[in-house]
């Protein structure tokens, strides 16, 4: 990914940038959204493999000064699914390298708890994203004619 970022930086316009946003490093949270309110009802305990060597490929990229970074954010994005089945099957893409145990067992948590609800609410999924907005980092310059 360092190479890809290189190249992002390689092809971006001198006063261009480079947003990176993706899921923090942490365990999305599911439960029922209901009246705004969120009601948690368990954590997706997929691998947070791929967020990790993302994260490396771009600390890697800031240290070799390919990019820097000059403003970054962190919020919560909530994720609302119209079944428990719409859920299960975002989960299973979600976590890739999980199997489908934890996918069944939160969307049939969430069935559970969209019955028993009287304004019934719907299976949602509570993730925080971060967002690093990178620009071009220090060019080499150009060797002095002689």
């Amino acid at each position: 990914m360092v190479h890809a970022l290189r190249e992002a930086a390689r092809v971006l316009r001198p006063d261009g940038v480079l947003i990176d946003l993706r899921p923090a490093v942490e365990h999305c949270r599911v439960g029922i959204l209901r009246a705004g309110r969120f009601a948690g009802l368990g954590v997706a305990r997929g691998s947070l493999e791929g967020q990790r060597a993302a994260g490396r490929s771009v600390r890697q990229a800031l240290a070799l000064k390919i990019l820097r970074q000059t403003r970054s954010a962190r919020f919560r994005c909530d994720v609302v699914f119209s079944s428990p089945a719409a859920l299960r099957e975002w989960l299973v893409e979600f976590n890739e390298s999980e199997g489908e145990e934890d996918a069944v067992r939160l969307s049939a948590r969430a069935a559970a708890a969209r019955q028993r609800g009287r304004e019934g609410g719907r299976p949602a999924v509570r993730i925080a994203l971060v967002m690093k907005v990178l620009e071009q980092g220090v060019r080499p310059r150009a060797p002095a004619e002689v």
